[in-house]
């Protein structure tokens, strides 16, 4: 389910830098979080900014599921 939700972030919200993001951190696998950012060309502070951000459209889209069915975005 995580990696419907990290591939639907583009299409529901345009936020294609935190579906990579969240691909890069969770899917893609064991990394720790300064070689996610590495490889995703960003600093680490950057990575650590985002991150966050990211995680609160996966927080908001599973919600949506939640209330409103699968297809609620």
């Amino acid at each position: 389910m995580l990696s419907t939700i990290i591939d639907a972030l583009h299409e529901n919200h345009g936020a294609a830098q935190y579906q990579r993001l969240l691909t890069l951190t969770f899917l893609q696998g064991p990394l720790t979080r300064e070689a996610a950012a590495a490889r995703h060309n960003l600093s680490y502070s950057t990575f650590r900014r985002r991150l966050p951000q990211a995680l609160a459209l996966v927080r908001e889209e599973l919600w949506a599921r939640e209330l409103h069915g699968k297809n609620s975005s």
